[in-house]
């Protein structure tokens, strides 16, 4: 598809663009420089124009090491780019960061639009100096939606004039397919490796990677065929706990993060091999427990483990979180490649047993031998009595309801009891399970 990006300096309003033009929340936006950091590519349908839509972060001429990186992928996004879309502060002058960004437009010769944000603003001076930069501009106010009608008109004019960029649009079955390819997340603690596992799985350096903890800020999604399945794939910043979380922007990508993992298919925990299984761990696979459809444990940088540590690893899981154990555990190097293709083979096995379909006459008799081999304990003078199951369908996440006599005051043991036993009879590896219990009404009543 025909390829717009949006470039500028930081903090001019390009994320709002972004998300006004794609109609979502995808880019994460903040009154704050250097939000943005890696590419956000989202499709915008525009007449019986498709057109990807890249937002990329702010361009820096000279920066920090995370500035420079983030300046790289600028330069790498500008070279797919069939128009550029350089977005300024028109209250600004043209600084020499926008300078830079036009000469290097171009050098490429790419088609360029200049957008002057923010025009609503009383500072908003004369853009006369814009004029001598650039003939081609347009002033808008994203924030207000001011101008963003005349926008989309630019890009339908720019696609009329350019009728070899237009691609034919999507059949029904395509929709279709990439409407009902899974979703899979990476999430993890800061610095474990998620961004060079995305970079791995794409064969390119398209997120940036550094030994600086907290590098990624938003969640990427990136559609991607591997190993002759599609699916789209998620790369989240690293979570870290809420109490030493003090910065704004941090909190909004923990919760970008979280709702990531309430809208996947099935969720990789990427670990660091060399910390070991540490409390925050643990605390992410309980929330992953609880959000996600399914869960699979990736152990990164085994190059530099040994196998003492490995085996090391699976007895603390075992032993500190059994109620977890049942997830699968996948050694690899992200950096090297090594296990990647086990470990996504595990994750599309749980995402298909997570949607699968359980027979109700299976999931009796599996009740029934499950009672016979340990009885409900008491809860009182009476002993629960459960009498029916089936699984409640459509869910995102596997559901299994069961009715009986007190089914509600069943001990929390006896739950974990019934959970492993349905993990087990139906190799339920990684599947997060919701049983909800009903009690049966009493005929007597009054």
């Amino acid at each position: 598809m025909p390829t717009l990006v949006l470039v500028g300096p930081p903090n001019v309003g390009k994320s709002t663009i972004f998300n006004t033009l794609t109609r979502s929340r995808a880019a994460l936006v903040a009154d704050l420089a250097g939000v943005t950091r890696d590419p956000v590519v989202g499709q915008i349908q525009l007449d019986r124009h498709l057109l990807t839509l890249v937002d990329t972060g702010g361009f820096v001429h000279k920066g920090d090491e995370v500035g420079l990186l983030v300046n790289q992928r600028i330069l790498a996004v500008l070279e797919e780019a069939d128009l550029v879309l350089l977005v300024v502060e028109k209250a600004a002058l043209p600084s020499e960061d926008v300078q830079q960004l036009v000469t290097r437009v171009r050098r490429l010769d790419k088609p360029l639009l200049l957008l002057l944000n923010k025009s609503d603003q009383s500072r908003a001076s004369d853009p006369t100096a814009w004029y001598r930069l650039h003939p081609h501009l347009l002033e808008l106010s994203a924030v207000h939606r001011r101008g963003m009608d005349t926008l989309r008109e630019r890009i339908v004019a720019f696609m009329e004039k350019n009728p070899e960029l237009a691609t034919p649009p999507p059949t029904a079955s395509q929709c279709e397919q990439d409407g009902q390819s899974p979703r899979l997340v990476i999430a993890g603690r800061p610095n474990v490796g998620k961004s060079t596992l995305v970079n791995y799985l794409l064969g390119e350096n398209r997120l940036i990677t550094s030994d600086q903890a907290g590098t990624t800020r938003d969640v990427i999604a990136l559609p991607l065929e591997y190993a002759g399945k599609r699916f789209t794939l998620l790369d989240t910043p690293g979570v870290r706990r809420w109490g030493r979380i003090h910065e704004m922007l941090e909190k909004f990508s923990l919760l970008k993060s979280l709702e990531a993992l309430r809208q996947c298919d099935v969720a990789i925990l990427l670990i660091d091999g060399r910390a070991g299984l540490l409390e925050q761990d643990l605390r992410l696979l309980t929330r992953f427990s609880e959000l996600a459809p399914a869960t699979v444990i990736g152990v990164n940088k085994i190059d530099a483990l040994d196998v003492e540590t490995k085996t090391t690893l699976t007895r603390q899981l075992d032993r500190r979180a059994p109620a977890l154990s049942h997830y699968p555990l996948v050694h690899i190097s992200a950096l090297q490649g090594k296990g990647v293709a086990p470990l996504l083979q595990r994750a599309f096995s749980a995402a298909e047993a997570a949607a699968g379909r359980l027979a109700t006459s299976v999931l009796m008799r599996t009740l029934e031998h499950a009672m016979a081999k340990q009885p409900p304990p008491m809860s009182g003078r009476f002993r629960p009595r459960l009498k029916f199951i089936h699984q409640v369908t459509p869910r995102r996440r596997l559901t299994i309801r069961i009715s009986g006599n007190q089914a509600s005051k069943l001990h929390p043991s006896y739950v974990a009891y019934l959970s492993n036993t349905l993990i087990k009879r139906f190799k339920l590896a990684g599947v997060n399970i919701d049983l909800q219990f009903v009690d049966s009404e009493n005929p007597y009543t009054g």
